[in-house]
């Protein structure tokens, strides 16, 4: 298929070959965007975020019909990722202290200071 349209040119042939492999890319891979904020802390991912937004949801919900059981589980919950987020992020950073990487380490040293 890429031979007959190459005319045994090497360069065309590369070229024709990348160009399908980029298409079929484009048409496969699923784009995501990822949006940060230069205020966020290290330890809020996705699921601390959709806690978050069913807290409020159910904040308001509650202010409506005057139920705030609902808000006070979802409080609940997310106060206990939060929780749980904090304990990994900070295991995470402990570990790069206890390798011999000393990379790793300054790279924790930075993310604890905020320093760049």
């Amino acid at each position: 298929m890429f031979r007959i349209a190459s005319d045994n040119n090497i360069d065309e042939y590369a070229d024709s070959v990348c160009e399908f492999i980029r298409t079929c890319v484009e048409d496969v891979v699923p784009i995501a965007t990822i949006k940060t904020f230069p205020n966020q802390k290290p330890w809020i991912d996705g699921s601390i975020r959709v806690k978050l937004k069913a807290r409020t949801t159910a904040f308001n919900q509650g202010k409506v019909t005057g139920n705030m059981t609902e808000y006070k589980q979802c409080s609940y919950s997310l106060r206990k990722a939060i929780k749980q987020a904090k304990r990994q992020y900070r295991d995470k950073v402990e570990s790069q202290f206890k390798g011999p990487d000393t990379r790793g380490m300054w790279q924790g040293l930075q993310s604890i200071t905020d320093y760049k």
